[in-house]
């Protein structure tokens, strides 16, 4: 599940909120292992989801295929009472390699918060976390790596990021994730 908290756009007085993006409801569609998401949210909500080397990140199912991750608990399954729902998202469907391609949500509309987990921060993993500006720029950078508290197998590691105020600076935000030794590396958001 990716939980997108949109706080304050232009007008702070007038207008705030929060607003959620489930991948268990995609606006008109019904959600499935494999399926591309891309612009989905910008009718509603004015988000993308690209992948740095101009592709889509597409969706994965709990307990599905190895897609993601792999758990003690089986493939692509998080810790026993963790409710992430049936649905994340993973950059490209493929497990292999040391490093992932970088997943970037793009905003129409600049926003002041953002806030997620990522599943499965192991085996010398790290995931480094940039809040764009409007000119690409890198403006709040975080990363997140395996042994850091909340992080293990199939555990979801929850993070965001939040100005002060209510002023909209946050134009996109990129992920990017590497494992420092052999096995097989991809994304579980």
């Amino acid at each position: 599940v990716l939980f997108l908290l949109f706080i304050c756009q232009l007008h702070c007085q007038i207008f705030s909120g929060c607003l959620e993006i489930d991948f268990e409801e995609i606006p008109n569609q019904t959600p499935f292992e494999g399926m591309v998401i891309s612009d989905q949210y910008f009718a509603s909500h004015g988000i993308t989801f690209t992948l740095e080397n101009g592709q889509s990140p597409i969706l994965a199912q709990v307990g599905g295929a190895v897609t993601a991750f792999g758990s003690f608990w089986g493939n692509d399954e998080p810790v026993p009472g963790s409710d992430i729902g049936e649905f994340f998202l993973t950059d490209d469907g493929n497990l292999f390699g040391l490093d992932m391609i970088p997943v970037i949500v793009t905003f129409a509309n600049p926003i002041d918060s953002f806030s997620t987990c990522v599943l499965d921060i192991d085996f010398d993993e790290f995931f480094s976390l940039e809040a764009r500006g409007q000119n690409g720029e890198t403006i709040l950078a975080d990363t997140i790596f395996s042994g850091d508290p909340n992080t293990g197998d199939g555990v979801p590691s929850c993070w965001g990021f939040n100005f002060d105020g209510c002023e909209g600076s946050i134009y996109s935000v990129r992920f990017e994730g590497f494992r420092q030794q052999s096995g097989a590396f991809g994304l579980g958001m």
